[in-house]
């Protein structure tokens, strides 16, 4: 019988994964790994037929890290904006691993990506509760203020990633209110605006015509 391996499939994607946080996806290699390990290469090939797999676990690692830090609790004031304060943690944070999780590489071409449809689902199941909850919203107004709040989140992400943000973390956090109270108030003044789009001519005419501004 092959001598048994001296780590453990574990080891390896957390060995990966913390060398895609610190140098790149594109420096975790067999080689790579088994030197932050303290052994061969030999190892990862132990439990994986290619790279291509251990980086599809790492991916899903990186994505399991993403979720610890958007986690909340009962105790959060307002788990939503919570939630959008964490995003931006993560993005100063990990960088690296945030990139990983907004782009598909070759390796994990089918990933479901940060910006996709599949991500925004997932995101909105976690959090759907919480804001009918927090906002007194439901059906698909409940859906369409976390959509809102999820593209802001995502552009100033880009900003932050980018290093091109020009505000604080305390512009951004008055933002993310700002934004989440605007949209919610459009909603509960408006509900069922966001499955009926033949409203919007009604909403901007009542919220503006005491400004003189003529319906759209």
């Amino acid at each position: 019988m092959p001598p048994s391996p001296k780590v453990t499939k574990e080891q390896l994607i957390n060995a990966a994964l913390e060398i895609a946080s610190k140098q790149g996806f594109d420096k975790v290699t067999a080689r790579e790994v088994g030197k932050s390990l303290g052994i061969s290469s030999r190892p990862v090939f132990t439990y994986y037929e290619s790279m291509n797999d251990l980086k599809a676990d790492v991916w899903m690692a990186a994505y399991n890290r993403y979720l610890e830090y958007t986690v909340t609790s009962n105790d959060d004031e307002r788990t939503f904006q919570h939630a959008g304060r964490q995003v931006m943690r993560f993005v100063k944070e990990e960088p690296a691993l945030f990139r990983l999780l907004c782009f598909p590489t070759p390796e994990n071409p089918d990933a479901s990506t940060i910006g996709s449809f599949s991500f925004f689902e997932k995101n909105y199941d976690r959090f759907k509760e919480r804001i009918e909850e927090d906002y007194g919203l439901t059906g698909e107004d409940s859906k369409s203020v976390f959509r809102n709040m999820w593209i802001f989140t995502l552009g100033v992400a880009m900003l932050v990633q980018s290093g091109s943000c020009p505000y604080s973390d305390e512009q951004l956090d008055q933002l993310m209110s700002e934004i989440s109270l605007s949209s919610c108030r459009l909603y509960l003044d408006f509900p069922g605006l966001s499955s009926d789009r033949s409203m919007l001519p009604k909403a901007f005419h009542t919220t503006f015509s005491r400004r003189n501004i003529k319906e759209i």
